[in-house]
């Protein structure tokens, strides 16, 4: 993701990815992407590739059991080098209902899982606002995936992120948190495998640009990120858009009585004692100016002549 720029209005020489300004807006500049590309799955093979010859092994590919894991693993697959796939059971079964597509994926592929248990309980409780203040995150997803990258003692952690679709790469400064972590950590890290390149950025973006156009009248969000993927050749199984966290939500959401009147009312649009309790409390650790603006603006990339 270094190609990719991130700056404010008033600091254009500043790394606006390690700065927080309470009243700018972060900038991002996707104007790298203005190259050259083949296909998404031979660019996110030549991606692959390019991290074996940069990143010191072995390599975790961190699969959740979503389709942007699936289709990571897919290309690590293709590329023909060795890597684990590593994923990680929360509280011992509260994501299992997220890994069973991933399951069935890797067996179709001939292909295996290393499983570690993590406590997202003792996390919420010890970890979770000592990591938010160190890398400006407000989110207690991002957050806790920091700590596994953290468990995983060697080699690469890579995560799977978001292809680079027409309209962004991600909606807030928090999203971000693991690319700050990939800088400040000292950990190898690849915290958005499908923007590792800007050929590869590229090849999603113009991607995307088809397939909208050509079936968005029908399908929307998440399943229109399927059928992105299955029409750029790689192999998934969709599921039901899931986080891995449903069951913590639903879990606290029968605890309402660990919430004061105060809590509730100040945070009233939320209704999830989940994010009462952990999410609203980061935001008082940094000031966080949660929007993400594109400059140049998105529509300018559209008109670049490549081979994709």
């Amino acid at each position: 993701m270094d190609w990719i720029r991130f700056y404010y209005y008033n600091s254009p020489n500043e790394d606006g990815l390690l700065v927080v300004k309470e009243n700018e807006n972060l900038l991002c500049d996707l104007s790298g992407i203005n190259v050259e590309a083949e296909s998404p799955l031979e660019e996110s093979i030549k991606a692959v590739n390019e991290i074996v010859k940069n990143y010191p092994a072995p390599y975790y590919v961190m699969a959740s059991g979503g389709i942007d894991s699936q289709a990571m693993v897919y290309a690590w697959y293709k590329a023909g080098v060795p890597f684990t796939i590593l994923h990680f059971t929360y509280n011992d079964d509260f994501n299992e209902h997220d890994i069973n597509p991933l399951k069935i994926f890797v067996k179709n592929l001939n292909l295996s899982i290393t499983y570690h248990n993590i406590d997202h309980f003792s996390f919420l409780k010890n970890e979770l606002k000592d990591y938010a203040k160190k890398y400006v995150c407000a989110s207690p997803h991002i957050t806790f995936y920091m700590k596994m990258a953290d468990m995983v003692k060697d080699g690469t952690v890579v995560f799977s992120g978001h292809p680079l679709v027409e309209n962004g790469i991600v909606h807030n400064f928090s999203q971000l948190g693991l690319y700050r972590y990939s800088k400040l950590s000292g950990r190898s890290t690849i915290p958005n495998f499908f923007l590792h390149t800007p050929s590869l950025g590229r090849a999603w973006f113009n991607h995307s640009i088809a397939t909208h156009k050509n079936i968005d009248h029908i399908l929307q969000k998440y399943g229109l990120r399927c059928y992105m993927y299955a029409t750029a050749d790689f192999s998934i199984i969709p599921s039901k858009k899931l986080t891995g966290f449903e069951n913590y939500k639903l879990l606290f959401d029968k605890h309402p009585e660990l919430i004061s009147l105060g809590q509730r009312l100040r945070h009233f649009k939320n209704k999830h004692v989940y994010d009462i309790l952990f999410r609203h409390p980061l935001y008082e650790i940094h000031k966080i100016n949660e929007i993400i603006s594109y400059s140049p603006n998105l529509e300018s990339f559209k008109t670049f002549s490549n081979k994709a």
